[in-house]
């Protein structure tokens, strides 16, 4: 069974047209937004907001197709399908812990691709 990738940096390099540099900063500004909406999502979740949770959501979907993270991007979408009203608490709970556990490791994984690619 092939494991998915939480980012694929030779995608994301290819989507840059080979350019390191723009690869490199496309992968700073997705750092930062993960940083920086880490705290919303756990927020608007933990209160309910499902308004604000899904526009965050969307702002992420929308990160994944300049930087290819497929682990993420499915969890992602798990999410978001669970987030439907039809589905029980539980299994929104256990979406979103995945999602924050999946974003926690991209998290990571860029740091270290960024401090790799350093001149």
């Amino acid at each position: 069974m092939e494991q998915t990738l939480i980012l694929d940096w030779d995608e994301t390099l290819q989507f840059a047209n080979g350019n390191q540099d723009l690869a490199t900063e496309i992968l700073t500004l997705f750092a930062e937004q993960l940083a920086s909406d880490r705290s919303t999502l756990l927020e608007s979740f933990e209160q309910g907001d499902l308004a604000t949770l899904r526009q965050t959501l969307h702002r992420f979907l929308g990160s994944c197709s300049y930087c290819k993270a497929p682990q993420f991007q499915a969890s992602l979408e798990n999410l978001s399908e669970s987030l439907k009203a039809s589905q029980p608490e539980i299994e929104k709970q256990a979406a979103f812990t995945d999602f924050i556990s999946t974003l926690d490791t991209l998290k990571k994984e860029i740091s270290v691709i960024l401090q790799e690619k350093e001149i």
